[in-house]
């Protein structure tokens, strides 16, 4: 009899299910998030908004010092709500401009620029909205005496902040989609080039190989994705203002599956997932999820799927439709390199913000605090300013503060030197237990057949469970579990006691 303790190591689905080495990768990490050490419970979606006439497909937060104004983007709308401290009585309203907008399947994209929020969406101009006066959104353009533009931003497939500059990609609805314009520097309104406005810095670059412009992320350079390549934006002064080079021929198969964090930008080519800090381009799902992803995603839906960034636990997170009429998260943590995924009924995910609550506040907000309250009194969502995971469902913005559901750890198949009999599990889990069942097989080609789920009993699972193969399902269960590393498993040579 041998005690055996087996770490929960890397969920990697791209991996046969034995090497003949002993390993700790996992068949399976669902409905948890990978940290230093382990895995965490990944939280469900609460609603915060009653519901808004169509459906949400992306959020965002603007924020100019203590003021937070939330919105949402539907395909024809875009709606505004009160920041995150209530979610029975907050209202959803409509703040599109005049005669709403353009139709196109990729979500709106909003950014901040000063006390502006920016939102840009393809076969529509760039909107604006001025943080704490605005009641509508707006072309972003400047009108002369009789209310005609002198200057307009572009129709654009994409936008993001470069240094001073907004920068936008794919122009005039796919008519110029490999053009990149840009306004003039610390000024938003103005996009005519120097010929047109003296001492303005704006201007255009044609970019002449990699195909269309899929999305450009930010920051002291800037990073264009294209279908075929990927260019590197930087200021140079005048007269040419912005250098362009090429950095690789890695491209980009989904605009809306790029995001950046800290200066590293992640998105997924044609070959699965990538980062770049704008020198160098590195795969990271390379024998760990790229072939997972590509087969189980609904690639013809790819142009509806959302990423964003955790603000506090470093966390890559994809929002996606499965081949399968669900949708799920594929998360990466950036830290360890490592990945897990969620099932979760969330149409995209993102980040918000929020105004302080007071105790007196909290009992307006919530009448009956044991029932009401949608997270712990202590939460993020309650602090003024700080930003929180969210989302949107359905027609209602959500944030991610809800107990996690049927969390699962799944091992690849685990080899003794003989038959082997496992007779006791014990799953170590921080401040929880955990619900062990067991597939054991003679050969690889063997059906994989979950037994009996067995229940912890005095901090250990009793099991019986004969074979060659084995592999392990741990499930945490419990309120309070924080997180699950290992556990010891009891082995016994088959014929043996």
């Amino acid at each position: 009899m041998t005690v055996k303790r087996v770490a929960l190591g890397e969920w990697t689905p791209d991996m046969p299910s034995t090497t003949g080495t002993e390993s700790t990768g996992l068949a399976d990490a669902k409905n948890v998030y990978p940290n230093n050490v382990g895995y965490s419970p990944f939280p469900t979606p609460i609603d915060i908004t009653n519901p808004a006439g169509e459906e949400i497909t992306s959020v965002y937060a603007g924020k100019d010092g203590a003021l937070v104004q939330v919105f949402g983007g539907s395909d024809a709308q875009i709606y505004k709500t009160t920041p995150l401290t209530s979610r029975t009585v907050v209202d959803i309203e409509p703040v599109s401009r005049s005669g709403g907008y353009n139709s196109s399947p990729e979500a709106w994209h909003f950014e901040t620029f000063g006390k502006r929020v920016l939102a840009c969406k393809e076969n529509n101009v760039i909107q604006t909205w001025t943080i704490g006066s605005s009641t509508k959104f707006k072309n972003l353009e400047t009108l002369d005496s009789y209310s005609q533009p002198i200057t307009q931003a572009p129709t654009a497939k994409c936008m993001s902040i470069v240094r001073d500059f907004v920068v936008a990609g794919n122009i005039d609805s796919g008519d110029k989609p490999n053009l990149v314009k840009w306004s003039d520097i610390n000024n938003e309104e103005e996009w005519r080039p120097a010929s047109q406005a003296p001492q303005s810095q704006a201007d255009s670059q044609y970019i002449p190989d990699g195909g269309a412009i899929q999305n450009i992320t930010g920051g002291e350079i800037g990073v264009i994705f294209l279908e075929k390549a990927l260019y590197r934006m930087s200021y140079v002064g005048s007269p040419l203002f912005f250098q362009f080079d090429k950095i690789s021929t890695v491209g980009c198969f989904a605009g809306k599956s790029v995001i950046e964090d800290n200066g590293v930008s992640y998105f997924l080519s044609n070959d699965g997932f990538y980062q770049t800090d704008g020198n160098t381009v590195t795969a990271i799902g390379t024998n760990k999820v790229d072939e997972w992803f590509l087969a189980n995603a609904d690639l013809l839906a790819l142009p509806n799927m959302s990423t964003t960034v955790h603000p506090i636990l470093k966390l890559v997170i994809w929002n996606f439709a499965d081949n399968f009429g669900h949708r799920q998260n594929l998360i990466y943590h950036t830290e360890t390199g490592r990945w897990s995924r969620t099932e979760t009924e969330a149409r995209c995910v993102g980040n918000l913000a929020t105004l302080g609550t007071d105790i007196d506040t909290m009992g307006a907000l919530y009448p009956d605090i044991d029932t009401l309250v949608p997270a712990p009194l202590d939460d993020r969502m309650f602090m003024g300013g700080k930003y929180v995971f969210a989302g949107a469902k359905d027609k209602k913005i959500i944030s991610f503060t809800g107990q996690c559901i049927n969390p699962r750890l799944e091992t690849f198949d685990l080899e003794g030197n003989n038959n082997s009999v496992i007779t006791m599990v014990r799953p170590i889990v921080d401040n929880g237990q955990a619900n062990i069942s067991i597939a054991s097989r003679q050969a690889l080609d063997d059906t994989i057949n979950f037994g009996a789920v067995s229940e912890p009993y005095e901090d250990r699972n009793n099991v019986r469970s004969g074979g060659r193969y084995h592999r392990v399902r741990v499930e945490p269960v419990g309120s309070g579990w924080t997180r699950t590393v290992a556990f010891d498993m009891t082995v016994t040579d088959n014929g043996t006691r």
